[in-house]
């Protein structure tokens, strides 16, 4: 290989390994703020039992960390709590029988 070719190929894979390490530290904000959020609606559900919202809220923090039992738990509460709340769709149960990506049910509110 002509030495022009090694040194494109060397900066190449330099540039990857520094969007790696960008990406990697993205995911980890992006994690971090999870975590956060399920901790906040934690604390907000230790006021108030009863708000359906909050337990959706905090499934759909759950999903984004693919923490699926958790958002299912929870989101089983959130019914359970309101069974008309309409951001919380029972089709999403779907996942007990390994549809995970159906379990995308429960919207931001």
């Amino acid at each position: 290989m002509p030495p022009s070719m090694e040194t494109e190929n060397s900066t190449n894979t330099s540039r990857a390994e520094e969007l790696k390490l960008l990406a990697n530290e993205a995911f980890k904000g992006i994690m971090d703020k999870g975590l956060r959020a399920i901790d906040l609606y934690t604390q907000a559900i230790e006021v108030n039992k009863e708000n359906a919202v909050y337990w959706a809220n905090r499934a759909f923090a759950h999903t984004k960390l693919e923490e699926y039992g958790s958002a299912i738990q929870d989101a089983t509460k959130a019914i359970e709590i309101d069974p008309k709340y309409s951001k919380v769709s029972t089709d999403g149960f779907r996942v007990l029988f390994g549809e995970r990506e159906n379990l995308l049910f429960v919207y931001w509110d």
